[in-house]
């Protein structure tokens, strides 16, 4: 055999490979598909997100972040002021801010439902002169 036949020969095995029809071991082999989609809403505000050094949802099923309320945020024009959240079995839940203050931020969350985050508590930082 020559080498171009050879050539032809493997070109069409890798097309047709290519072409037929194969199931990946990380698709579902019937039913259902093993993943779905949730909006998480928002607090009143047009925006959500989890924060995007950890975004992830704990073992309970637990999905920790910030979203927007319908308040304006006075140190942000055209923005609106952010609350921490947790979000569960679906049930979104405003886990607010420090006394006086005027945004917060969920980072973390572990399997017992403890949440960690950060608040702003309405002072400016003498080092920073921000809130």
């Amino acid at each position: 055999m020559k080498s171009g036949n050879v050539t032809w020969t493997v070109a069409i095995a890798v097309l047709v490979f290519l072409a037929s029809p194969r199931q990946f071991s990380a698709q579902p082999t019937g039913g259902s598909p093993r993943y779905k989609l949730i909006d998480l809403g928002t607090l009143g505000g047009p925006n959500s997100a989890e924060t995007l050094e950890f975004p992830f949802i704990n073992n309970r099923g637990m999905v920790v972040g910030f979203a927007d309320t319908a308040t304006p945020d006075p140190t942000n024009p055209g923005g609106f002021l952010p609350h921490a959240f947790r979000w569960q079995h679906g049930v979104l839940t405003d886990l607010g801010t420090l006394p006086d203050g005027l945004g917060s931020f969920a980072i973390w969350s572990n399997n017992r439902g403890q949440v960690v985050g950060q608040s702003r508590n309405g002072l400016i930082d003498p080092l920073l002169g921000a809130p």
